[in-house]
């Protein structure tokens, strides 16, 4: 049986691809249908179970598959590990590109300006020249969700001197192989992979009494991975490559090799522009929460029309289950199941 979900206000891109791939498998195919509603009912649940804030909008889609599934099955798989091992995500090709760009805007080459200016919108370019001076890997620039001026805003208000990035820069120096790409995904395996992706596995499936195998993680295929020239995992413009051609071989639909790039799928950008705004306002700005009380005006800037709302939609939803955490777990010592909505929780 496979497993998947799909959400209201996306595309159906997704959903359809799980079941074209269970079809072609002769595979049982499970979909569950969520909304606004869903997301906001589960939100002080999901926060709950996962002991700590993780600002993963993947982990209520994963709390939800692990739950259907084990109305039907007692083990689920996991495909977490194979983008950290075999390059998937698109950041690896960003951050060859953004490189090239740096030095350009480094230069007092015009020509080289002029090109650079009809290959990045004026975003990006702005971006690009905050960013310019730092000397973190650009990989970890691309997969930021604040820019360094944000960054500032916050760290004043907080009070925070220390690098957030400082652990990937550590984990950027450690690595041994051979080759920039082999180390970018070093770091996001031994980082990325270890803190996030792999404690919302862990809590999603227990909660649900089920259990979560993730065999990319095979210590063998994990040594054999780094082993392996980066230039065979992307290949112009394809990312996992190796995987990719390894699907060919035993005869996976073109149409699913060939499948752009997609996260685990989540509306939580249409919904806070739209269904959960409301309910987003009143969390981010409640006067006891910890926004509310210690970032209340840049907050406020971020929330000021539905457009900004959706472009710093991963800043907020971060925000979000921060508020949630420290509202449950901190302030309340909710070590029980909590029974009662975000209504309760923050009186709203």
């Amino acid at each position: 049986s496979t497993f998947t979900i799909h959400f209201e206000g996306t595309p159906d891109e997704e959903a359809n691809n799980a079941r074209d791939l269970a079809t072609a498998l002769g595979l049982s195919h499970n979909i569950f249908f969520a909304t606004a509603s869903h997301f906001l009912e589960n939100a002080a649940y999901m926060t709950w179970i996962s002991d700590e804030p993780i600002a993963d909008p993947a982990f209520f889609a994963a709390q939800i598959v692990a739950e259907i599934a084990s109305e039907e099955v007692t083990v689920i798989l996991s495909g977490a590990g194979a983008d950290e091992l075999f390059a998937g995500y698109g950041h690896y090709k960003l951050s060859r590109r953004n490189a090239l760009a740096e030095w350009v805007l480094r230069s007092d080459i015009p020509l080289s300006k002029r090109l650079l200016s009809s290959a990045f919108t004026d975003d990006t370019l702005r971006d690009l020249a905050d960013y310019s001076s730092s000397r973190l890997p650009w990989h970890l620039r691309c997969t930021s969700n604040l820019t360094s001026n944000d960054y500032r805003q916050l760290a004043s208000a907080l009070g925070v001197v220390s690098s957030p990035f400082s652990v990937f820069e550590k984990a950027y120096m450690e690595a041994t192989m051979v080759g920039s790409l082999n180390q970018q995904l070093y770091c996001d395996a031994t980082r990325y992979l270890r803190s996030q992706l792999l404690p919302l596995t862990d809590r999603t499936t227990m909660a649900a009494s089920i259990e979560g195998r993730v065999p990319f993680l095979d210590h063998r295929i994990v040594d054999y991975a780094f082993k392996i020239d980066g230039r065979y995992k992307v290949e112009g413009g394809c990312t996992k490559k190796i995987l990719k051609d390894l699907a060919r071989k035993i005869g996976l639909p073109r149409t699913i090799i060939e499948r752009r790039k997609l996260g685990f799928p989540n509306a939580v950008q249409e919904w806070f522009g739209g269904t959960a705004s409301k309910t987003l306002v009143s969390v981010l700005l409640h006067p006891s929460s910890y926004s509310g009380e210690h970032l209340r005006p840049w907050v406020m800037e971020k929330l000021r029309t539905k457009k900004s709302i959706q472009h710093n939609w991963k800043s907020l939803y971060a925000l979000f289950i921060l508020n949630i955490w420290h509202e449950l777990l901190i302030k309340r010592k909710q070590w029980t199941k909590p029974n009662f909505s975000l209504n309760n929780l923050f009186d709203i």
